[in-house]
């Protein structure tokens, strides 16, 4: 992964073999990065001079028993800081401490290639999979580039 700044690259990290998506948690505490052809996504934490830290494989998206890739393609977060992963078998919805909660599969079960929040009250969940665009109203909201930043909760053990 390379940071660009004014021009310059500087390389952040190295070893996940294929990244296919990454999002931060609102309050920037944490970067989430799928890794496609397996079934991790990875978790960093953002030390305070902005670097990446304590890399983990850390979320375990589900997959069939004879499968190893689920697929991620695309990753998003709400403000209320729960983590959306497309995968093959639909979105996998995750809090910041791990575990997959639940998985939404689309009407027609197709793969989800991509997944996005937003709408015109920021609550509907949008599934994008290869030609078809399916949406479903959420009790999340959106989070975007005009948000500000959100202290977010961490889940309780």
């Amino acid at each position: 992964m390379w940071l660009i700044k004014e021009s310059q690259k500087k390389q952040v990290d190295a070893g996940i073999n294929f990244a296919t998506g990454m999002a931060f948690l609102p309050d920037q505490r944490l970067l989430s990065v799928g890794e496609g052809h397996s079934k991790w996504a990875y978790s960093y934490q953002t030390a305070d001079d902005g670097s990446l830290i304590n890399k983990e494989r850390f979320f375990h998206l589900h997959v069939q028993d004879w499968d190893d890739d689920a697929g991620a393609e695309c990753l998003c977060y709400s403000q209320e800081g729960r983590q959306f992963i497309a995968t093959k078998s639909g979105i996998q919805i995750s809090t910041d401490d791990g575990p997959t909660q639940v998985i939404l599969t689309v009407p027609d079960r197709g793969r989800v290639t991509g997944v996005a929040i937003g709408g015109k009250d920021k609550d509907t969940l949008y599934a994008f999979c290869m030609t078809k665009i399916w949406k479903r109203k959420i009790q999340q909201h959106a989070l975007g580039a005009w948000s500000p930043w959100t202290k977010v909760v961490p889940n309780k053990l």
